[in-house]
């Protein structure tokens, strides 16, 4: 009775720790700044990260610091007071007020703050003679003849291959007083960039945690753009550059100024974001004063400005990025810098991008102030993710005298005998993970804007190789289609099946819809089917529509390869991750999308299916049709025997933005569609004529694995299965969870008869990689007993 009081206990405290974290988001920054950070002038900071913290697995000390953080959010807040305290100081900016701004020659506010920040002018003295273009005085490629350091060995920018990059799971940065009001905001055109600084009532901005170990002062961002939508970034990101980039400045504050911090390799650390355009992107208010300083030499101050916070330019800090030892951009290209490029590109309107490429500069239109990519000269780079939060479900079976109330636990054991008692059945099965997953930069796109269109010939106006052009998220490192190569596929050796539900379900209603570039069936279901895998079904998946790719003639179509052998016809099923709600919100998260994928060759041998024959009624695009009670429109009638292999591995949508969210589930047998159904899918008519030739050429893998993995009823998971006999002693000692936060909450019992694996599996086990490296070497050292018990059971 007591061990089912306490198993209660400890099941209610695991759910009420998971669904706290998953109700409120745990994965986020620590407060964006004082505003709810409580912060003492001469001692630092009095709540939050007191030093950098490391990637898991490297430092399990602060990592469990870290953890105790993020749980402690959840669980103490009802009965501690609060981590961090809300800042009524008078610092505190009111909101409100009215904006003047005055385009002035000279410089400060009549009121001058207690701090002004610093700001570093790469052009001040004789160091304005610098350029971009190949008739400057000193071109990029001649900027060492005067200032040497540009020809160092830690210049920047570079080009951040982020597969190349080390991975980092550690915790975000802590940004303060990011959302502090600026007293006045001075914007000036030093011929090369334009230049923000701002001054403050009291400190300014600062950056510190994540891996820093001291805090940075904010001192002034500027931009770098080119004269097209094709460059004008300094930094690219897998090869991919983009209009433009903004630069955030800090010193760090152990120095008094950016001058003397630039003379410091730890001196400085700028911030680098790289923008896309994106038409319907509201005009920001930052961009707003531009105008008012179009010449070399101009500068404008705005008194009490709204809309110029950090927080305004960056928003939060805990973002993906790449980090490297670098240099300023700039002459004399001190190699100071700490770079910290975003990995995910922001969005810039149309309006406000033209506003920058109308300013001149000291060689004429300031456009193209981008420094060609430097050499890394066997530098290393470390990519952030988003921060995972490990968790640990209990699974518990009864204990005790076999009873009827007990029948269905003990069927869990399959060979177990059920008119046996048992002393000990089994307490644990291991650990489930609850990750958090990360957010992707782009939203799918089926239906273009009227402005942007791709396409899949030649002559449109986006083809598929200049699609990361207009979408960035199309030139990454996980894109899709594949050619997948069966050999190279591993064995999916995960404990629980990919299972596929309701697929035999009639829908009430079906719409069949030309959209342009493929034709999609929609349905309405009276329970949808859903695709599901893991512990408990707890990853869910719903159906939400299918549609197809295919080629002009019989050897080309598909988008996915067998073998490098294509197949003439592509279907895709496409399902969201049920607690994001639709397709659009799951295609914001790694994990939001699943789509199941069948190639089809053409045979005389099959006969027609019920679901073509509506085909001729949406023949040219956007016509539509809404079928009542359809026959053979089941999912069923669609892919055919799911009693399969299929091969999974991670990749994207295949049309933009190419949205790196979706798992995909191809079956590598293909099926066989009829001659009279191929060719009725050949009549349609899409947005550049006919639609045939939809498909993506497939994308290079960049280290990615496939794996084979078996639909329901798999054999050999019931738990009997894993663990063996129960009819043996186990060794029962107090302990703790083995991984951070090392939890003190674990009583264990441990076969002490060691028991034999094959050398095959052990071999697939020690094939599979991990964070850092061949998963294999992830135990534990032995920790002390201090004076525990063990005990024979």
């Amino acid at each position: 009775m007591r061990a089912q009081r306490t198993m209660k206990w400890i099941f209610f405290v695991v759910i009420a720790c998971v669904a706290s974290i998953l109700a409120q988001d745990v994965v986020e920054s620590p407060p964006e700044d004082t505003e709810d950070l409580e912060r003492d002038e001469s001692h630092g900071l009095r709540g939050g990260f007191q030093k950098p913290y490391h990637t898991w697995g490297v430092n399990h000390r602060e990592n469990e610091k870290y953890f105790d953080y993020l749980f402690g959010k959840s669980l103490k807040a009802a009965i501690t007071s609060p981590v961090f305290t809300t800042r009524q100081g008078p610092n505190k900016i009111p909101s409100g007020g009215k904006q003047s701004a005055t385009l002035t020659g000279a410089s400060a506010a009549s009121d001058a703050p207690e701090r002004t920040t610093k700001s570093y002018n790469p052009r001040a003295g004789e160091d304005n003679n610098y350029g971009y273009r190949p008739d400057s005085e000193y071109p990029p490629d001649n900027w060492q003849e005067k200032w040497p350091e540009c020809g160092g060995g830690r210049q920047s920018p570079v080009n951040l291959a982020l597969p190349s990059c080390e991975k980092d799971y550690g915790p975000p940065f802590q940004s303060i007083f990011f959302k502090k009001h600026p007293q006045t905001t001075i914007i000036r055109n030093l011929g090369h960039t334009v230049q923000y600084s701002f001054s403050y009532a009291g400190t300014p901005p600062i950056l510190t945690g994540a891996f820093l170990d001291t805090e940075y002062l904010f001192a002034q961002l500027h931009f770098h753009f080119g004269s097209n939508d094709y460059t004008g970034s300094e930094h690219s990101i897998n090869s991919v550059t983009y209009p433009m980039e903004m630069h955030l400045v800090f010193y760090n504050s152990i120095y008094n100024d950016t001058q003397e911090a630039s003379n410091h390799p730890d001196g400085l650390l700028v911030l680098g974001f790289v923008y896309q355009v994106l038409e319907s992107t509201p005009n920001q208010r930052f961009a707003l004063y531009v105008s008012d300083v179009p010449t070399d030499g101009t500068e404008i101050t705005i008194e009490n400005p709204r809309g110029h916070r950090l927080f305004d330019f960056v928003g939060s800090m805990d973002f993906h990025y790449a980090t490297y030892e670098g240099s300023l951009t700039t002459p004399p290209c001190s190699e100071a810098v700490t770079w910290i490029v975003s990995t995910r590109p922001k969005q810039i309107s149309r309006h406000d991008l033209e506003v920058f490429r109308s300013l001149q500069g000291v060689e004429g239109p300031m456009a193209d102030n981008n420094r060609p990519l430097q050499s890394l000269n066997g530098r290393t780079c470390v990519q952030k993710m988003k921060t995972f939060i490990y968790a640990f479900l209990v699974i518990t079976t009864i204990t005790g005298l076999h009873a009827e109330d007990q029948e269905n636990d003990l069927q869990l054991l399959g060979g177990a005998d059920e008119e046996k008692d048992y002393e000990i059945l089994l307490e644990r099965l291991g650990k489930t993970f609850f990750g958090f997953p990360r957010p992707v930069s782009s939203l799918p796109s089926i239906n273009p804007s009227s402005d942007v269109h791709y396409g899949y010939e030649e002559d449109s106006q986006y083809p598929p190789q200049r699609w990361a052009q207009a979408w960035p998220t199309c030139g990454g490192v996980r894109q899709s289609p594949i050619n997948i190569d069966l050999n190279s596929c591993k064995k999916d050796l995960a404990l629980f099946p990919l299972k596929f539900n309701n697929f035999e379900a009639r829908p009430i209603s079906t719409t069949v819809t030309n959209v342009g570039h493929s034709v999609q069936y929609s349905f309405n279901f009276k329970t949808p089917p859903t695709v599901t895998r893991g512990i408990l079904n707890l990853k869910q998946y719903i159906f939400a529509q299918l549609h197809f790719h295919f080629g002009k003639t019989d050897n080309v179509g598909s988008e996915h390869t067998i073998n490098s052998k294509p197949a003439a016809l592509e279907m895709h099923l496409v399902f969201y991750k049920s607690n994001y709600g639709s397709v659009e919100h799951a295609a914001q998260f790694s994990d939001g999308l699943v789509v199941v994928a069948a190639l089809f060759n053409p045979s005389d041998d099959v006969p027609d299916k019920l679901y073509t024959e509506y085909l001729s009624q949406v023949k040219v695009p956007t016509q539509t049709i809404t079928v009542q009670n359809a026959k053979g429109t089941r999912l069923i009638d669609f892919i055919g025997s799911l009693n399969t292999k299929f091969v999974r591995y991670e990749g994207s949508l295949t049309t933009p933005g190419c949205s790196e969210a979706v798992t995909w589930y191809i079956s590598p047998s293909v099926k066989e569609i009829s001659r009279g159904d191929l060719e009725a899918f050949r009549a349609l008519i899409g947005d550049e004529g006919p639609m045939g030739g939809n498909f993506r050429p497939t994308q290079p893998l960049n280290g990615r694995k496939c794996y084979t993995i078996t639909v329901q009823n798999a054999k050999g998971t019931r738990l009997i299965d894993f663990i063996g006999s129960l009819n043996t002693k186990f060794v029962r000692y107090e302990g703790s969870l083995t991984t951070p936060g090392c939890s003190e909450a674990v009583t264990w019992y441990v076969s002490p008869s060691v028991k034999e694996i094959s050398r095959g599996d052990l071999e697939a086990f020690r094939a599979l990689i991990g964070d850092e490296g061949p998963m294999g070497g992830n135990f534990r050292p032995t920790q002390p007993l201090n004076g525990r018990k063990c005990y024979v059971i």
